[in-house]
């Protein structure tokens, strides 16, 4: 699977704590599973703070890699889209 070799538990903690940034600096929840607005507040977030998209895209996919099967159905799509 691609999203093993590019996701891996390093990149997760990573995209873990620029989360706990984003919730923090915004005051906004972030706490997994993501619906649509979550995603759009981080992906807005990452562009003000000067993440790269390539990054940003990364760590969504480190995220998604680590939600299990039941948060990524209670969530919806976010994690086909992103």
């Amino acid at each position: 699977d691609w999203s093993s070799d590019v996701c891996s538990s390093d990149l997760y903690a990573t995209a873990m704590r620029s989360v706990k940034r984003c919730s923090e600096e915004w005051g906004v929840d972030m706490s997994l599973p993501w619906n649509e607005s979550k995603v759009t507040n981080y992906i807005a977030w990452c562009a003000r703070s000067g993440v790269k998209a390539a990054t940003c895209r990364q760590y969504i996919c480190a995220l998604r890699s680590f939600t299990t099967k039941k948060e990524r159905e209670q969530c919806g799509t976010w994690t086909r889209r992103y």
